[in-house]
């Protein structure tokens, strides 16, 4: 079984509509008022494939409806009650192929109806494809469930903000 090489490159077409010819392109219309300055550009994504340049079909990455509630491991348990909604907040989450880190942004948290209290202190260095850090304000222990072919689904795992 041979594989095959696929390159990847973004080609820039200044003001091009999709399903335009080259020969027919018009500038693309600005929506301020200065004339004199570039217009803005469109990026197209495209691979290489089998000797020839294709434009690429872009997807979203899958996503699935999860319910998430507090949830402490029994060795974190001090006989408190967890804070947060009894019954969960249901998002929509960005399906994990086990390459993602587990990370839910602070305001989306706190809007779910979950506090800083619920944060349990770390020290975690994490930093985005780009090299830009990523502050990270605590974790919580979330217990997760959403419904699929088999039944529903109740798995524990730490979750940072």
């Amino acid at each position: 079984m041979g594989s095959e090489l696929v390159s990847q490159v973004s080609s820039v077409q200044a003001g091009a509509r999709p399903g335009r010819r080259h020969g027919s392109r018009r500038r693309a219309p600005t929506s301020h008022g200065c004339v004199n300055r570039p217009a803005p550009i469109r990026l197209e994504h495209h691979i290489f494939s089998k000797g020839e340049w294709r434009r690429a079909r872009l997807s979203d990455h899958p996503r699935a409806l999860i319910t998430i509630s507090m949830d402490m491991p029994v060795g974190l348990r001090d006989g408190t009650s967890n804070r947060g909604s009894a019954d969960g907040a249901r998002i929509s989450a960005v399906a994990d192929t086990g390459a993602q880190s587990d990370l839910w942004s602070l305001e989306e948290f706190l809007a779910c109806g979950f506090a800083r209290d619920d944060l349990r202190p770390v020290s975690l260095s994490l930093s985005a494809a780009n090299r830009s850090p990523i502050a990270i304000e605590g974790a919580f222990f979330a217990r997760l469930s959403t419904t699929c072919s088999g039944g529903r689904l109740h798995p524990a795992v730490p979750w940072y903000m």
